[in-house]
């Protein structure tokens, strides 16, 4: 592999991800709120400590996601996604107390009309600050904390 890195990729379930790596690793992504995507907080610190087994000495752990630990209320709950000129994407937030219902309404032009479809998702509602508890806890050391929009990124490594 050009400059020495080899990337696997485990595909399936990402809960099952650290009992398939056959060997520790440099490098882990969890990326784009899949965090959120997990049934609770518990799955998330299951998951995390397993990431940080997975690792190498030295090797990091890079997590995003969405901090939906503020609600927001009002219109401020439906958020233009993307758009062009046959399809508008717009999702609604509805927060309840350890969660998050996410609502995506997208319109399509099909045929000379508009056409909507809606599907609706939970997400768990993560605090960054416990996110880095937690991986301090599973013996990570943090490299990057930020957030910018809302949106979370954190770096951990392995020591």
């Amino acid at each position: 592999m050009p400059g020495g890195f080899e990337v696997g990729v485990v595909r399936g379930d990402i809960r099952e991800a650290p009992g398939r790596l056959t060997e520790p690793a440099g490098l882990i992504l969890c990326w784009g709120d899949t965090l959120t995507h997990l049934n609770d907080l518990t799955e998330v610190r299951t998951l995390l400590f397993g990431f940080g087994g997975m690792l190498d000495t030295g090797g990091s752990l890079v997590l995003s996601f969405r901090d939906y630990t503020t609600a927001i209320d009002g219109n401020a709950r439906f958020i233009p996604v993307k758009s062009d000129r046959n399809r508008i994407l717009t999702c609604f937030l509805e927060y309840h107390d350890n969660s998050v219902v996410v609502t995506d309404l997208l319109h399509e032009w099909v045929d000379s009309k508009w056409i909507q479809r809606a599907m609706s998702y939970r997400k768990v509602r993560l605090d960054p600050k416990v996110i880095v508890e937690i991986l301090r806890e599973g013996g990570l050391h943090i490299v990057v904390n930020r957030t910018v929009s809302g949106h979370v990124t954190l770096v951990a490594s392995k020591l």
